[in-house]
């Protein structure tokens, strides 16, 4: 009698989860893009960090080869990007919004990090 409950259990999650992924895929959306350094070569291995405010959301990812990424089953939102590698980094993307079947491309450009000044 228990292993048959077990089973249904399991089923019963095993769905629940399912058509939670099936549902949250509809409404996924895409972020792509290449990062470069300021002499315009693809840095690979840079980390790079989308941020959307309105869900308190933060995802990172790091380039690959050619210094592309790609986020993708985002929720949908208004997003900012921004790239760090190495002692450079990028300035903060303007906020794009990423829906659902639409990707969005935002390449960056990684400078050398400015130093932290004094006030007064």
């Amino acid at each position: 009698m228990f292993r048959h409950w077990g089973l249904k259990v399991v089923v019963v999650l095993a769905a629940t989860v399912l058509c939670t992924q099936l549902m949250w895929a509809q409404n996924a959306g895409a972020l792509q893009g290449v990062i470069k350094n300021s002499s315009g070569t693809p840095v690979s291995g840079a980390f790079v960090k989308l941020r959307n405010a309105e869900r308190r959301l933060t995802f990172m990812f790091i380039s690959q080869a050619q210094g592309r990424y790609t986020a993708s089953n985002l929720p949908a939102g208004k997003y900012v990007v921004q790239a760090v590698g190495g002692d450079m980094q990028s300035e903060m993307s303007s906020p794009v919004d990423v829906a659902a079947g639409r990707p969005v491309t935002v390449d960056l450009s990684l400078t050398a990090q400015r130093a932290p000044s004094l006030p007064g």
